[in-house]
């Protein structure tokens, strides 16, 4: 009985790191579209899903392997604590002399995530625009 006590509690602290760690949802559609008047009881239908659970090789197309192992929570986690992607974030151009910086930080973050393969400073523009094209810089 004592083995099953720990295993629980050990669960437990995982499972409770598992929702702390969880980015909260966002809806990305609803209908009738929020602030719609509607009479009581209508059915409205409301997609979320949590930047936590979606690959950014699911949702755009052209993602290096690398980094479509990445979450959207990893982006926005480099825009908010990596300075050069923040930088970049921002202003929606590479200088030339920050491109090693920038795609090593991905490539930092897709190791964590457990790829095998890097991307090249040379596909740092090309990066950087798949992001800018796509919303995911230039958001704040």
């Amino acid at each position: 009985m004592a083995n099953t006590k720990i295993l629980v509690q050990e669960n437990q602290a995982a499972f409770n790191e598992f929702l702390t760690a969880k980015q909260p949802s966002v809806v990305y559609f609803q209908n009738p579209a929020a602030g719609t008047p509607v009479p009581q009881g209508m059915t409205i239908e409301v997609r979320v899903f949590s930047p936590s659970d979606v690959p950014l090789g699911a949702v755009l197309e052209g993602v290096p392997p690398a980094l479509g192992l990445l979450m959207l929570e990893d982006v926005d986690e480099l825009i908010r604590n990596d300075p050069t992607v923040n930088e970049v974030s921002m202003s929606g151009t590479l200088d030339p002399g920050k491109e090693a910086a920038f795609i090593d930080a991905f490539n930092q973050r897709a190791q964590g995530r457990g790829s095998t393969t890097t991307i090249p400073a040379s596909e740092a523009q090309n990066v950087m625009l798949l992001m800018k094209n796509n919303g995911l810089f230039l958001r704040r």
